[in-house]
């Protein structure tokens, strides 16, 4: 039901903290994190400290992350703003 109701839905299954921020763009998509109990949950640890960190940011526009590029000898900007639903079980999503 979500899915069919969101702009742009990209749903998601452990997806590396790097594929998600490259993912969102000037026309961002609805994030759709199901097992998010695994990136948030008790056994998680520090694991997924960087997803964690995105999605739970981005919730305005203008607060890009920044990252260095060795290959260019820069820091680019990556956005972080997009619509995010965080699907897993437990409590861990309160």
């Amino acid at each position: 039901m979500v899915e069919a109701t969101c702009h742009n839905p990209l749903i998601t299954v452990n997806a590396s903290p790097a594929a998600v921020y490259r993912s969102i763009t000037g026309d961002p998509p609805a994030l759709l994190v199901d097992e998010a109990d695994t990136i948030f949950g008790p056994k998680a640890g520090d694991s997924n400290e960087e997803l964690r960190g995105l999605l739970n940011a981005g919730h305005q526009r203008g607060r890009p992350a920044l990252r260095y590029d060795a290959a260019l000898s820069a820091v680019v900007t990556i956005p972080t703003f997009a619509r995010k639903r965080r699907c897993g079980v437990g409590g861990a999503l309160s």
